[in-house]
């Protein structure tokens, strides 16, 4: 089976288990979808910045130990939600998209081996054509049982 290319309009019926939709400047699909998801997108956003208190940062100094990096969940990380009730996929993934196709889908695969190769639709960042997908897909691996819509 090939790689099936499907229209904006029939993106978001089932066929798939994992979702990958980039972010991009406009983030279109993650609007289309946040009221679905009971805005966890805009939720996750808008968090304050997780910070170590001073007198952890003051211990963890005394022990020689590195301080853990905790993150701050906003725009810039990938971000996974399970949708299995809300949506017709188990998982929707976002990985920020920079413009370099390159490093947005080696991410991509990277996910979706940590994920043990669920069946997948990845929702193509603006201007990406599928050839030029499966170009870099390829790159990283010769599985192409995956459906793709177009921006």
């Amino acid at each position: 089976m090939a790689v099936t290319q499907l229209s904006q309009a029939s993106g978001f019926n089932p066929g798939a288990a994992l979702w990958i939709l980039p972010v991009t400047q406009d983030a279109r699909w993650i609007h289309l979808l946040d009221w679905h998801l009971n805005f966890q997108f805009l939720k996750m956003s808008s968090r304050p910045a997780h910070v170590l208190p001073e007198s952890l940062k003051q211990l963890l100094k005394e022990c020689e130990i590195p301080p853990a990096n905790i993150g701050n969940p906003n725009q810039t990380q990938v971000q996974m939600i399970a949708c299995h009730e809300l949506l017709p996929c188990r998982w929707v993934l976002t990985i920020p998209f920079e413009g370099n196709l390159s490093v947005w889908t080696q991410i991509a695969y990277e996910k979706w081996m940590g994920l043990q190769k669920p069946s997948l639709r990845l929702f193509l960042p603006p201007g990406t054509s599928p050839a030029d997908f499966n170009s870099e897909w390829n790159k990283h691996s010769d599985h192409e049982e995956f459906s793709v819509v177009l921006d």
